[in-house]
C-alpha cells in the first residue's frame, strides 16, 4: 500500500508534465483519479484542510468506533500553530475515557499519519482532555513549531449505555498560548496533580518536600543542612495536602522597617557589595537595608539593641573590600552618619558609640567618630571626609578617641559600629543611617 501510495502522489503531482496525445493525458488523469479514490478508501485518517481558524472535525461521532478512534490530520494555517481541541460528550448518562496523542511533521507531502508515522514526532499537550463526563466539554492545548501537518490520534474509546452515545470534536487555531478557562481540564501549567507525577512542560520549582512531608528550601537538603534522600520538588501548578512549613526560613527576604522581636542582640554583621537590595541578617530579626545610587551607598537599620550584658557590642555595617565597583575597588570619599535612640532603659545608662574603619580585613580597627549617649533620647549627626588634610602619625585608636571627635582622611571600604554600654541593665535601641559617596 505504501508503494502504491507513493506512486499515486507521483502520478498526480501537478508539477509533472506528460508528453503525448490528448487521449494519453486524459487516461493518466483518469488513472490519477482512481488512484486517489483507492487511497481514500484504504486509509483510516481524516485529513483536514479547512484553511479556516475554526475546524469542524466531526459531529455526532459514535464512541467506540473508527469515527472517534482514528487520526485526524490537520494542515495548520501557520507552521508555528497553537491549536485548541475540544471534545463534547453528548451521552446524557455516562462518561467516556480515551487517549489522545498529538504528533507533527515538517513534511508537507506526508498527507496522512498512518502511512507516514516515521515522519511524525510527538508534540506537547497541555490540559486533561480525558475523561469527558456526561454532557460535558473537555479541551487541550497544543503548541507546534515548523509543522506542516498535525496529527491528533484518538484511541481506546468504547461504547456505553445512553442515547445518543456520540461525540462532537472541533478545533480552533489560535495565536494565544492557551485556550481560556471555560473548558474543564485546561490550564497553562499542569494543574492539580498528585505527588510523584512527572511534570508537564517546564514548571518552576519553588522548593522541596522532605520525606517527612515538610516543605524545605530550594536546595536538595532537608532544611537543616543534611542531605535529603527523600526530597521531591515543590512545583507551581501542583496540589499538595498535609504539608507543613516548619523548615522554611525566610532569610534575605524581610521588608524594611520591621520591628525586631529579640530581647537583645550582641552581634550584627553583613558583608555586601554595592548593589541595590533589601536584606535581613541571618540569625536575627533585625533588618538592614543597603541601596546603591550613582557611585554611593546608603546603609540603614532600626531597633538595634545594644546593652550592658553584651558590651562591647559590635556591628559590621558595610564591607566592600572584596567587591568590584565600576571596574575597580570602590573607595568612599565622604560619609554622612546619623544615629537616633529614644530614652534608654536601666539605671544610669551611658553609651560610647564609635564609628570605626579597617584597612586590613578586620584585624585592626580605627576610631573615626565618637558619639555619646546618656539617660535621655538623642539624635546626632556627623560628617566624615577624605578631603581634609591628613593627621600626624599616631597609634590606631580602638574605642579610645575623645567624645564628639572626628578623624578625617581616606575612608577604607569597610566600617562598623562599636558600642560600649555601662549602667545596671542598660539597653539602647538605636536607629542609624550611613550615606557614603
Amino acid at each position: 500500500m505504501k508503494t502504491f501510495h507513493g506512486f499515486a502522489h507521483y502520478l498526480c503531482n501537478p508539477n509533472l508534465t506528460f508528453r503525448g496525445s490528448r487521449a494519453i493525458r486524459l487516461a493518466l488523469q483518469i488513472l490519477c483519479f482512481f488512484a486517489i479514490a483507492t487511497i481514500a478508501r484504504a486509509q483510516t485518517d481524516l485529513v483536514l484542510n479547512s484553511g479556516s481558524s475554526y475546524v469542524d472535525v466531526g459531529r455526532s461521532l459514535t464512541w467506540g468506533t473508527s469515527q472517534v478512534n482514528r487520526a485526524f490530520v490537520l494542515t495548520p494555517n501557520s507552521p508555528n500553530a497553537g491549536v485548541c481541541i475540544y471534545v463534547v460528550n453528548n451521552n446524557p448518562t455516562n462518561s467516556h475515557t480515551f487517549t489522545m496523542s498529538v504528533l507533527q511533521t515538517p513534511d508537507a507531502r506526508a498527507v496522512d499519519y498512518s502511512n507516514n508515522t516515521s515522519r511524525y514526532t510527538a508534540a506537547n499537550v497541555v490540559g486533561n482532555i480525558s475523561p469527558a463526563a456526561a454532557v460535558t466539554m473537555t479541551s487541550a492545548y497544543v503548541q507546534t513549531t515548523a509543522a506542516a501537518k498535525i496529527a491528533f490520534v484518538f484511541a481506546a474509546s468504547a461504547g456505553a449505555a445512553g442515547t445518543p452515545d456520540t461525540a462532537d470534536i472541533f478545533m480552533v487555531q489560535t495565536l494565544s498560548s492557551s485556550c481560556g478557562l471555560a473548558a474543564t481540564g485546561l490550564t497553562k501549567v499542569q494543574g492539580p496533580a498528585a505527588s510523584g507525577l512527572t511534570p508537564v512542560g517546564n514548571p518552576l520549582q519553588l522548593g522541596t518536600i522532605t520525606s517527612a512531608n515538610v516543605m524545605a528550601p530550594l536546595a536538595a537538603e532537608d532544611g537543616t543542612g543534611a542531605t535529603c534522600a527523600g526530597c521531591q520538588p515543590l512545583l507551581i501548578g501542583f496540589k499538595y495536602s498535609g504539608i507543613s512549613t516548619s523548615n522554611i526560613t525566610a532569610l534575605n527576604q524581610a521588608p524594611l522597617l520591621v520591628t525586631p522581636t529579640l530581647a537583645s542582640v550582641n552581634s550584627l554583621s553583613v558583608a555586601v557589595r554595592p548593589i541595590k537590595f533589601d536584606t535581613q541578617i541571618a540569625g536575627t530579626d533585625h533588618p538592614v537595608a543597603e541601596f546603591a545610587y550613582e557611585g554611593g551607598i546608603r546603609v540603614q537599620a532600626i531597633n538595634i539593641l545594644w546593652n550592658t550584658a553584651g558590651s562591647p557590642n559590635f556591628a559590621d555595617i558595610y564591607d566592600q573590600e572584596s567587591g568590584i565597583y565600576s571596574g575597580s575597588q570602590w573607595i568612599p570619599v565622604a560619609c554622612s552618619v546619623e544615629v537616633h535612640w529614644p530614652t534608654p532603659t536601666g539605671t544610669t545608662p551611658v553609651m560610647d558609640l564609635f564609628f570605626q574603619t579597617t584597612s586590613d580585613g578586620g584585624t585592626t580597627w580605627n576610631d573615626r567618630l565618637h558619639f555619646v549617649g546618656g539617660a535621655t533620647a538623642s539624635d546626632q549627626f556627623a560628617m566624615l571626609s577624605a578631603f581634609v588634610p591628613g593627621t600626624a602619625p599616631a597609634p590606631l585608636a580602638n574605642a579610645t578617641i575623645a567624645a564628639a571627635t572626628v578623624v578625617n582622611g581616606i575612608i577604607p571600604p569597610r566600617f562598623r559600629w562599636r558600642a560600649n554600654v555601662t549602667g545596671a541593665t542598660a539597653t539602647y535601641t538605636v536607629n542609624y543611617q550611613v550615606v557614603c559617596r
